[in-house]
């Protein structure tokens, strides 16, 4: 599986996401993936190019707490 496709399958996953502990636990899956970091730049990424237009509330919440764990300290932030 290429990163865009991992990138991608996340955020579906995170889309569906019933709570934001089952976000938790996607984006510290993500994580722990390997070339995390570079991953986790590629998400941060392609997480703040969803427009709120194409999602429920529901799962605009859930994207923007992932984001919120994404930019914890001590990940790295993209250029």
């Amino acid at each position: 599986m290429t990163a865009d496709q991992f990138v991608l399958e996340t955020i579906e996953k995170i889309r569906i996401a019933d709570t934001n502990d089952t976000v938790k636990a996607i984006v510290t899956a993500a994580r722990q993936s390997s070339g995390a970091e570079d991953i986790t730049g590629s998400l941060l990424a392609a997480l703040e190019e969803v427009s709120p237009l194409t999602c429920t509330s529901d799962q605009w919440d859930r994207l923007r707490f992932a984001k919120m764990m994404l930019y914890k300290p001590g990940v790295a932030q993209p250029a």
